[in-house]
């Protein structure tokens, strides 16, 4: 049984999502911000993916913000983690291979520059990178903007509701 121990570092303001041969690791966040979490395994060699979560690219990402922001009051009392409107995006993919029974791979998350690496890695883990990168999604952005413009809209029928209703009443 060979088991891998992943840590991200410098991850407190964003949420990261791992993926170990197409199944999702449980990260659990320890009281420094790092994420932590293990995989148990008996393979010699496993991919594990690590992206930034943001829920935009759910395929209800429309009706979900729309909904939150409804339900929030019309943002006011919203506590959610803002989502990144500026469409940026990490992502590595990594082939770890166990030479030993116990092996710790620690991603460091770098800051944000286009076409720069995402993540620096250390630990005692023999791993090959396959993919390692941090970009502008465009459809991210697009899609942020539309939030944006939505919520926009929402406020001022809220304003011309409350207008036509005092002077309804009037």
């Amino acid at each position: 049984m060979n088991t891998l121990i992943i840590s991200i570092y410098n991850a407190r303001k964003k949420n990261y999502s791992v993926t170990c041969d197409g199944e999702a690791v449980g990260l659990k966040r320890n009281r420094y911000g790092m994420l932590e979490g293990v995989v148990n395994t008996e393979k010699d060699t496993v991919c594990v993916r690590v992206e930034d979560f943001n829920e935009l690219r759910s395929p209800l990402w429309f009706i979900a913000s729309l909904f939150f922001f409804i339900v929030s009051l019309f943002g006011i009392f919203d506590v959610r983690r803002t989502y990144d409107k500026k469409g940026r995006a990490q992502c590595g993919t990594f082939n770890v291979t166990f030479r030993e029974n116990l092996c710790e791979l620690q991603l460091k998350a770098r800051p944000f520059m286009d076409g720069t690496e995402a993540f620096g890695t250390d630990g005692n883990a023999v791993y090959e990178e396959i993919e390692n990168l941090s970009q502008t999604d465009k459809v991210l952005r697009l899609r942020a903007r539309i939030i944006i413009a939505t919520k926009i809209l929402l406020w001022i029928a809220l304003i011309a509701g409350i207008i036509a209703a005092v002077l309804l009443s009037i």
